[in-house]
């Protein structure tokens, strides 16, 4: 096992929450800047503003989005799009066909003309683990993606998944060799699960509902990051679960 390290053992220092757009309005957007992003390919209005007062950006290829809506998908539009925009330390995401099986994803990769660096690949978690330690060993950036079978990242069986991927992982890399991102998984975040970056539309989605203030709810998210936070949010957990129990 590589350098002797358990998937239960293997902790980042920090967790980067990228935050899904478009958010409006503009005046909730503008709250904030300087925070991480996710632009996505099928839906860029917000791209020129988090370009110019973002951290960095992860570039969604659209597919899911696509996907759930029935709409085509095209390739070369992607690329095009990405052209003047990839550079480090922004990076995208490879473009992926949904349940199409891993030799079609297989042939997309070989498509890919931008460096891997500023690069992700994504493994749909009801393909093989063989192809993600394959992956893991390629690629700098791999991307843990839903599908049918594991649609909400909080289910038991996703959550199963995730924690049999991890040690798939710990068989071919060392700690901390590989960026994990887990796509729409921020739900997970600050928890066991040893992702060194996540996404989600929460803010955009929901800062709507009950007047939830913007800068709340990316602060809320974005201190979900070290050990200690996790082994707090442990205690607190089991604190409460003691209370409950009384």
């Amino acid at each position: 096992m590589a350098d002797e390290c358990t998937g239960a053992q293997i902790f980042r220092d920090s967790m980067i929450h990228y935050h899904g757009t478009p958010i409006t309005p503009n005046s909730e957007l503008f709250l904030l800047a300087g925070r991480n992003f996710c632009v996505s390919f099928a839906s860029p209005q917000n791209l020129d503003f988090c370009l110019r007062f973002g951290q960095a950006i992860m570039f969604d290829n659209g597919a899911f989005t696509l996907w759930t809506n029935g709409k085509p998908y095209s390739v070369d539009k992607y690329y095009r799009w990405l052209a003047p925009i990839l550079s480090a330390p922004h990076w995208a995401i490879v473009p992926d066909v949904i349940e199409a099986g891993a030799k079609e994803n297989d042939k997309l990769l070989k498509t890919w003309p931008y460096s891997k660096y500023t690069s992700g690949v994504v493994w749909h978690m009801d393909e093989s683990l063989e192809r993600l330690m394959s992956l893991v060993q390629d690629w700098p950036h791999v991307c843990f993606g839903s599908t049918s079978q594991f649609g909400r990242p909080t289910s038991d069986a996703a959550r199963q998944r995730i924690h049999d991927a991890f040690e798939a992982i710990d068989k071919v890399c060392a700690c901390g060799q590989v960026w994990i991102h887990g796509l729409r998984m921020m739900a997970l975040s600050g928890g066991e699960y040893p992702f060194a970056s996540v996404d989600s539309a929460d803010i955009a989605i929901n800062h709507h509902r009950d007047y939830q203030h913007v800068i709340s709810m990316a602060n809320r998210w974005d201190v979900l990051n070290a050990d200690e936070t996790r082994d707090a949010l442990s205690a607190e957990n089991k604190q409460m679960e003691l209370t409950e129990a009384d």
